[in-house]
């Protein structure tokens, strides 16, 4: 869903967005290297009665933002009519979206390194906030299973499976 996200924000409104390990969608900001949130992504996946598995995924993207919103916003988020300097067609980017979705659905290999290519998280200093505490480091790659490898700050590496990101500035 990321990577078609990305792809139809790419071609609808013609916005260069990034993803954020785990589940968000990120413009790169007016040059200041301060990532602002663009939408996130919700997975859920059943298969309890042993039956094949099912996934809901759920988007939510900003859109068309009024022309003025909460300061405390401003440098976190965005939307994709304040980049462009135009509303977008919503109904242009659903059929987008899922045109693409429907595209990368067959091929997990192709579909991770397509995020891979588009990670605003992979070369970038993290802080994780996990569930036993706080890592550091620099997130290095992603598993088949598409969990984040963090180089950290000892030497070593971790497989962070599920956890909160933060991007930090290169110090």
């Amino acid at each position: 869903m990321g990577v078609a996200a990305v792809e139809a924000v790419a071609e609808i409104a013609g916005v260069a967005a990034r993803l954020k390990w785990p589940n968000d969608v990120v413009w790169a900001g007016p040059g200041d290297d301060t990532d602002r949130k663009l939408g996130g992504i919700l997975a859920e996946a059943d298969w309890s009665d042993g039956s094949e598995p099912a996934v809901v995924v759920g988007l939510g993207l900003n859109v068309n933002w009024p022309s003025a919103f909460p300061d405390d916003l401003r440098a976190i988020a965005t939307s994709l009519n304040h980049i462009a300097g135009h509303d977008i067609d919503r109904e242009q980017l659903l059929v987008a979206i899922l045109r693409q979705l429907d595209e990368w659905c067959d091929d997990e290999r192709r579909v991770l390194d397509a995020v891979r290519d588009r990670s605003a998280t992979l070369g970038s200093r993290v802080r994780v906030h996990l569930a036993s505490g706080i890592l550091e480091g620099v997130a290095m790659d992603l598993t088949a299973q598409g969990h984040l490898v963090v180089a950290t700050d000892d030497g070593g590496h971790r497989v962070v499976t599920v956890g909160d990101v933060v991007h930090l500035r290169p110090v």
